[in-house]
């Protein structure tokens, strides 16, 4: 079983919530399909009017990444290409699942920080997040001669 989420909204933390819970039975990952902001015409609550370098997305509904050698719920990180006043698409090439700690989602929570872990302040800008939850694929095992 697959099952693709959209999450939407103009704030940098996002919240999703499944009216029944979505119940999974046994082990699933999740990762990001597609991250965009739209209309970005107005400046950012920082310092800089320039998007940030780096842009990480949090994901409450899964474990297992790290950064700096510490346990976070980071399931995308990308270096940003473009200014404040340019929409932005990132659709991973290679996404990365990573497992996920919930058999019953009532609600999905998605933050979006810049590189110093501060929040970005979308203020009127349009986000959409795409994931991907899917059974794990078989235990592939390759073996070199």
């Amino acid at each position: 079983m697959s099952i693709t989420v959209t999450i939407s909204g103009n704030k940098s933390e996002l919240d999703s919530y499944f009216q029944p819970p979505l119940s999974l039975s046994g082990q699933y990952e999740c990762g990001l399909l597609y991250f965009s902001v739209i209309n970005s015409t107005t400046k950012y609550s920082y310092v800089d009017s320039k998007f940030p370098s780096v842009i990480r997305i949090e994901c409450d509904l899964i474990y297992g990444s790290y950064c700096n050698g510490l346990p976070t719920h980071i399931i995308h990180e990308f270096v940003s290409k473009t200014a404040a006043d340019n929409q932005y698409i990132e659709i991973p090439q290679n996404v990365i699942y990573f497992p996920v700690n919930k058999n019953n989602i009532t609600s999905i929570t998605i933050t979006v920080l810049e590189q110093f872990g501060y929040r970005i302040n979308f203020k009127e800008q349009y986000i959409e997040i795409r994931l991907h939850l899917r059974k794990p694929l078989s235990n592939i095992v390759c073996k070199l001669t």
